[in-house]
This record gives structure tokens, sequence and C-alpha cells, in this order.
């Protein structure tokens, strides 16, 4: 985390088959994601440029490695814990969290790709750190725990309860259900558990779609289409399916 034109040498080390590692920083090819947030110089050096968060990553031949970088209006001073489903959660199922800085001067920004999550009962719960799906908390049996997000010395926590509930069945819905040629439609996964509750587990589900020549579908629940016909879209989770239909014109 660095604030407005404030420089931060990365550093690349490559790891070699044979179990060597090299330093990598003069040769690796630099970029940023997000030039209004940051640049990096062909030799790692980034410099904030404004706030937000970019992920700086370091390339040689077909291997890369990255690292998200949090430039700041000014100082952290504390962390907040989103959880969508407001501290319980059912085993077996995955939600995103979302952390939240606010800073000295009274603004707030989403530091989730920025802080490092941890979870005091791994055996509960575990918050995964990865550079794709870092905050994703993913219950694995019913008990207690704590998720923490750390950033600059600043702690934010959260109490997550992991429940025995199971899915009982899949609510799947379209923003229609008949498009055109050519468009997409996003599709939204809900699953209703026995202990009465509900969640959107949109992200997390494996979806598919019983005609590719109609539409496929993405990880994420998005329809493309590819010709004219009916198609049936499944969410399914824990051994659950949904379904709904889309017809294409």
């Amino acid at each position: 985390m660095i604030a407005p034109a404030t420089p931060v040498q990365y550093t690349a080390t490559g790891q070699f088959s044979d179990g060597t590692s090299q330093t990598l920083t003069l040769t690796a090819t630099w970029s940023s994601t997000t030039q209004s947030v940051a640049s990096v110089s062909p030799y790692g050096m980034a410099t904030g440029s404004g706030p937000g968060t970019t992920t700086i990553s370091a390339a040689l031949g077909s291997v890369s490695g990255s690292s998200t970088l949090l430039v700041t209006s000014s100082p952290l001073v504390s962390l907040k814990i989103t959880d969508p489903n407001k501290g319980s959660i059912a085993a077996q199922t995955l939600e995103q969290l979302t952390a939240t800085g606010t800073f000295a001067d009274g603004t707030t920004q989403n530091v989730t790709g920025a802080v490092k999550w941890t979870s005091s009962s791994p055996s509960v719960a575990t918050v995964s750190n990865g550079s794709t799906l870092r905050g994703v908390l993913t219950a694995i049996t019913p008990g207690s725990t704590t998720v923490t997000a750390l950033l600059n010395g600043i702690v934010g926590s959260a109490n997550i309860t992991v429940t025995n509930a199971t899915i009982t069945s899949i609510d799947v819905t379209a923003q229609s259900s008949s498009i055109a040629l050519g468009t997409t439609d996003q599709f939204t996964a809900t699953a209703n558990f026995t202990d009465g509750s509900t969640q959107d587990i949109t992200r997390f589900a494996k979806w598919s779609s019983s005609d590719a020549n109609v539409a496929i579908i993405s990880p994420a629940g998005e329809a493309f289409t590819a010709g004219t016909g009916t198609t049936t879209i499944s969410a399914s989770m824990n051994g659950v399916t949904g379904h709904d239909t889309l017809t294409v014109h």
C-alpha cells in the first residue's frame, strides 16, 4: 500500500525445474493493469498515480507472476469486513467477503484484494489469498470462526458461523427468458436451505447449457448466444441442480 507519487520497488524471482531460483527483476517485462492507479518501470519500480487498486505483473516468456498494489488517498485508519450472508453460512458453500478501508481524510475504498485474510479456525472455514479468488470464504464444517483482514497494521474482523444446513433446491432465473441472437443474458442461482435461509450462489455454482449450439454459459452465469432455438440452463451445487429455459430468436 502506497500513497500517490510514492514509489515502491518490486522484485521478480524465478523458480526453475531443478529447484533453483534466480532474480529476474531486470529481465522480466513489467506491467500494471490500471495505469491511472500506478505505473511501473521496465525495472519493477511502481509509482502511485491515484487512489485505487492495480495488479503489478512480471512476465518472462510464457510464465508470469503478479501482486496487488493499493494506492490510497491518505493513511488507513480502520477496516470493515462485509459478509453478504450476515455472519451465517451453510457448510460446503462459498461466499465473497469484502474489506472496506476508511482513511484519515474520511474516504472509503474497497481493499478486498490488498488485505491479508486469515481464519481463526481453518477446520471450520478458510479464506483465500489468491490473486483471482481473494477474500472468498469456503465453509467446511459446522462451527464458529473469526475472519480477519490485515493491511498496514490495521485489522478488521468478523465472526462467522457455519451451519449444518443443506441445499434443498436451487432457483435459476434470467434477466430475460427470450433474447436475440448476438446478445447475452445474465442468470442468477439462489440456493434454498433446510433451515429456511437462502444464498446467492451465482458465482460458485457449476453452470451448464443443454444445447451449446444455442447458447453457452460462463462460470459466472452469463449466457452467450450461438444460434437460434431453446436450451436449458442449469446450475448445480452439492448434488442439487436448478434449471431455467432460454430461447434465442
